[in-house]
C-alpha cells in the first residue's frame, strides 16, 4: 500500500525531474530525445534517492518504486499523449491503458532497476 506521504514525495520527485529536463532543454536550446529525457529523469531521481531513505526510513523501496511509477503514469506528458491518441479528455482508465501499451512500465523498470535492485 502506498501511503499519502510517499505519494506526495513521488509527485515532488516527478515534478523535480521534469523541471531538470525543462532546464536542460532551455540551456541547450533544443528538444531532448526520449533517451536523453529518460537519462536526465533517472539522474534527478537518483540524486534525491539517498536523502529520501535517510530522512524517511519507514518508506520501503517497493513503495517508493510504485509511487514513482504512478506519478509518471499521471504526468501531464502521459495525459497529453493519451488525449492525442483518444482524441478527447482521457479517462483514468485510458491514461493507464496508454501508459501500459506505450511500453512505459518496461522502460521505467529498466531506468530504475539498478537503484531499486540494490535495496531489495
Amino acid at each position: 500500500m502506498i501511503t499519502f506521504h510517499t505519494k506526495c514525495i513521488a509527485e515532488k520527485l516527478e515534478s523535480y525531474a521534469r523541471q531538470k529536463i525543462d532546464l536542460a532543454e532551455t540551456i541547450l536550446n533544443k528538444k531532448l530525445s526520449t533517451e536523453e529525457c529518460d537519462e536526465l529523469y533517472c539522474a534527478a531521481i537518483k540524486d534525491q534517492y539517498a536523502l529520501i531513505f535517510s530522512a524517511c526510513p519507514h518508506i520501503s523501496a517497493q513503495e517508493l518504486y510504485l509511487a514513482l511509477q504512478i506519478a509518471e503514469m499521471s504526468s501531464p506528458e502521459n495525459i497529453y499523449f493519451t488525449g492525442l491518441r483518444v482524441n478527447h479528455q482521457p479517462t483514468d482508465e485510458e491514461i493507464k491503458e496508454h501508459y501500459i501499451n506505450s511500453g512505459r512500465p518496461s522502460r521505467f523498470r529498466e531506468k530504475f532497476q539498478s537503484i531499486f535492485d540494490n535495496l531489495q
